[in-house]
């Protein structure tokens, strides 16, 4: 592998992490969301 495709590789895992990170986030917020809606429908 060339120096450059190794670069690439990382920028792309590290891409995915961040945003594994996000949608992490998005998640427990949808989660605790959801709580709340059951909460009040019970």
């Amino acid at each position: 592998m060339s120096r450059e495709q190794i670069r690439w590789k990382e920028l792309r895992r590290s891409f995915g992490i961040e945003l594994n990170k996000i949608y992490l986030k998005i998640d427990k917020q949808f989660v605790y969301n959801y709580d709340i809606i059951l909460i009040s429908y019970y």
